[in-house]
Formats: C-alpha cells, structure tokens, sequence
C-alpha cells in the first residue's frame, strides 16, 4: 500500500518509510550527486580543453572530439597518425591530463575521464584528414538541403586550399566551402 504524502513535498514525513520500501523513487533534486564533493558547476571548459589539447599534442596524439558534462565527464575521442592508438599512450595521455589539470588547481579526481577511438565513421575535419583519407566514401551533411537531401554520400579526393575536394555522384569534382556543411565522416 502506498502512503500518501503531502502535495509538492518530494521528502517523506517523518517516521516514513524510505523511498525504495515505499515503492517510490526520490525527486531529482534530493539525489545524491555523482562524486562526493564535486562542486555543482564544472569547470572552464575552454581551460580544461585547452590543457586537453596541449597535452594531446605532446604525446603525438590528435584530439578529435570533446565534451565536458555537467557531471564532470571529460569525453575524448583521441586519433594517432600515423601508428595505432595502445593502451600504453591512452596511459600516458591520462596521467599527464590529471597532472595539467592538477597543475592549475583543478581537483583532477572529481573528473571522469572516457576515452574512445574514433572508430569506422569517425569526423574527417582537418586538410590532413582530407589527405589522409582521400579515395574513401563520406557522408557529407549539409548545412542546407540539396536535391531534397541533408546529407549526400561523395568520394573524397583530397583538399584544395583546405577545403574538401570530392567527387559527386555524377562523376564531377566539387569543392565545399566550409559554411556548406556541418561535419564530414567516412562512410566505409
């Protein structure tokens, strides 16, 4: 049998029983937070991003995403080129973020870290990237629709002064500008 309590209290009055045992969950706001003492807003992000992609360029690795959540969750999407990405620089790159961050007064503890590869239909962003990946198939996203399409399947040919030069479904060659798209990502 439920209890009723009193309306727009989320607590339960006093001598009842605790949320599990009353078949209810507690409101949001009286959930315990995820690390103790994690204060309730996070960081800088542009600081933590920063420290992020020095010390991703000290150890040869390439910072394809990131994200800092409210929770404290620093999520990366890391890339090495050329050689693959070992658990052994993973390490590296972790240990020395934790000392960058620590180094400016930031309690490296109360982060999450997550690592992630870029995987089969990782971003091609960079005229590196274009490079590197070129002769591949990419999904292209369009910032406006063509032909009815948000998005178009091309092959990549390279760059041409930074830009991506791909060729379309119809055999010619075309070079987007960057206001033409949202992101690139191989499709194969």
């Amino acid at each position: 049998m439920r209890q009723s309590w009193e309306r727009g209290s989320s607590l339960p009055p006093a001598g009842a029983k605790p949320y599990a045992a009353a078949g209810m969950k507690p409101h949001p706001r009286n959930r315990k937070p995820l690390r103790k003492g994690a204060p309730h807003q996070p960081p800088d992000a542009a600081l933590v991003f920063a420290l992020v992609d020095q010390v991703a360029a000290e150890h040869g690795v390439e910072v394809l995403e990131r994200r800092l959540t409210s929770s404290w969750t620093l999520h990366l999407v890391l890339d090495r080129d050329p050689g693959p990405l070992d658990a052994n620089v993973l390490t590296r790159v972790i240990r020395a973020l934790r000392e960058a961050l620590a180094a400016r007064g930031l309690d490296p503890g109360l982060f999450a870290i997550e690592l992630d590869s870029p995987g089969a239909q990782r971003l091609v962003q960079t005229p590196r990237h274009f490079e590197r990946f070129a002769g591949k198939l990419v999904r292209v996203r369009l910032t406006a629709p063509r032909e009815g399409r948000s998005s178009i399947l091309v092959r990549l040919l390279g760059e041409q002064d930074g830009r991506p030069r791909v060729a379309l479904e119809d055999g010619s060659e075309r070079v987007f500008e960057p206001g033409e798209f949202t992101e690139i990502r191989l499709a194969e």
